[in-house]
């Protein structure tokens, strides 16, 4: 039981982090490299 316990917190805290992970490079991520890419786009062009 001691040694599954923190194991098994790990487990949960991991998978919490690679949740977190997905969610902030898919949403703000994706959005700050279109602003970014919007932005050097249009200074290229412009």
């Amino acid at each position: 039981m001691s040694l599954r316990a923190p194991l098994l917190l790990l487990l949960v805290l991991s998978v919490k982090a690679m949740a977190a992970a997905c969610w902030i490079t898919s949403t703000p991520a994706i959005n700050f490299g279109n602003v970014v890419a919007g932005n050097t786009t249009s200074v290229n062009t412009e």
